[in-house]
């Protein structure tokens, strides 16, 4: 389910690279985009199915509650 919910173009290069397991190259070319959007686009993807299978399948003191999003950055102390 996680994986379904990320946005296709995420999607796509977790699926090329992860399962299929094809090259940064080879997913780059399959897909018509740069080597360098290959691993950006899978470090975004990876960071959101990690955000997403922790709030759901982690330590139940860890999992963050739905509506918190927050960030340290916007946290004033």
């Amino acid at each position: 389910q996680a994986l379904s919910e990320l946005d296709e173009k995420y999607r796509m290069v977790f699926v090329l690279r992860d399962v299929e397991q094809l090259s940064i190259k080879e997913t780059a070319e399959l897909l018509g985009i740069t080597s360098s959007n290959v691993k950006v686009r899978l470090l975004r993807a990876r960071l959101q199915l990690r955000e997403r299978l922790t709030r759901v399948l982690g330590d139940e003191a860890t999992r963050l509650a739905p509506a918190d999003h927050r960030h340290p950055e916007n946290d004033v102390t």
